[in-house]
């Protein structure tokens, strides 16, 4: 059986590269251009070498699982899991999936003795992808910082102490926002997510940045909060029409509250886009498939579970005194607009 150095020495010869720029790769190093990543990971793959876990568990005295915690697994996106299960097990864990319960101000008895299990298994890592409230945050934050294993959140971004992958979500209001206004529409309503959740304010931040730079009215009766699923985005929009009877668009939140929405449209008799554009948010993918196709924000929900894999993996490959040493860092992943027929007044 080949060991662990003459297989790296292996790999650095046939990809022509140095033994360190293997071990970056290994430890998904952020310093290795994309090509050398993916010319070097494919002759890992050939050759069936990877890197041992399980034994650097028993050295480390951590096993080779890694937690996913994740507090709506209909709301979350299922291609942020399916990337995080198919990363780990490329790198050779396993996962463990945790789902909890964050509606509450504090973390019910079962939540509370989280921690304890993981740490009790030796999980090697926690991914922790569980929505951001104001109450939740503070609380987990505070004993993450204290677990002394490695961690790191898919979250709003608004972590202060823990490393973090988070999509720019104020910016993605923004330009959802600003599409509009420049599709020519000027009173744009806003159907939000719960609003004590960190990314929904965010995503509510860019949309009056953009029309407040554009000198037009954000005044409350804009503003309709939904709990994003589909029912309330067409309560929402109802309610906007009621409220705000001059609004001409509307950005909503996420794509299943936008489906609502267009229900509504179309029973309150308002032709989208001519007489009403709408952009939803995490570009769904049936959105495209919505009457009419939908425009929506791409969350890049694929990149979300790459990054925070091949940073959780980095962390576990570091002394505790390394990790002791390492600044906070964040990884933003910036969104896209894709624009459908739903937003396009002047295609």
């Amino acid at each position: 059986m080949i060991n662990r150095r003459s297989a790296i020495k292996q790999v650095a010869s046939e990809a022509g590269v140095a033994v360190s720029t293997v071990s970056r790769v290994l430890n998904n190093h952020p310093d290795v251009s994309s090509d050398t990543y993916e010319r070097v990971k494919a002759i890992i793959d050939r050759l069936g070498f990877q890197p041992n876990a399980a034994a650097r568990s028993l050295v480390m005295k951590r096993s080779n699982f890694i937690a996913l915690i994740t507090s709506d697994i209909e709301i979350y996106p299922q291609s942020i899991l399916a990337q995080v299960e198919h990363q780990v097990r490329k790198l050779g864990y396993k996962l463990f999936v945790r789902v909890i319960d964050t509606s509450y101000p504090q973390p019910d008895s079962a939540d509370l003795k989280l921690l304890d299990e993981l740490l009790a298994y030796q999980v090697g890592g926690i991914i922790w992808a569980v929505e951001d409230t104001s109450a939740s945050h503070n609380y987990w934050n505070q004993k993450f910082s204290q677990c002394g294993i490695p961690v790191v959140c898919i979250s709003s971004g608004k972590i202060n102490s823990l490393p973090f992958v988070s999509v720019d979500n104020h910016y993605g209001g923004l330009i959802a926002t600003q599409h509009l206004i420049q599709q020519g529409y000027r009173h744009i309503g806003l159907i939000t997510g719960p609003l004590e959740t960190l990314v929904v304010q965010e995503r509510k931040a860019g949309w009056e940045q953009a029309l407040q730079e554009a000198q037009l009215s954000t005044s409350l009766e804009q503003i309709v909060e939904g709990d994003w699923y589909a029912p309330s985005g067409e309560r929402g929009l109802h309610q906007l029409l009621h409220n705000f009877p001059q609004i001409d668009a509307v950005f909503v939140s996420n794509d299943q509250m936008a489906l609502g929405a267009l229900w509504a449209a179309h029973a309150a008799g308002r032709r989208v886009p001519e007489t009403l554009g709408i952009v939803g948010f995490d570009n769904s993918p049936i959105t495209q498939y919505f009457f009419p196709p939908l425009s929506s924000i791409d969350h890049h929900f694929d990149e979300l579970g790459l990054r925070a894999v091949r940073e959780i993996h980095r962390l576990i490959n570091l002394s505790d005194e390394e990790r002791r040493k390492q600044t906070t860092e964040g990884i933003w992943i910036q969104p896209t607009l894709v624009t459908r027929q739903s937003s396009l007044r002047n295609p």
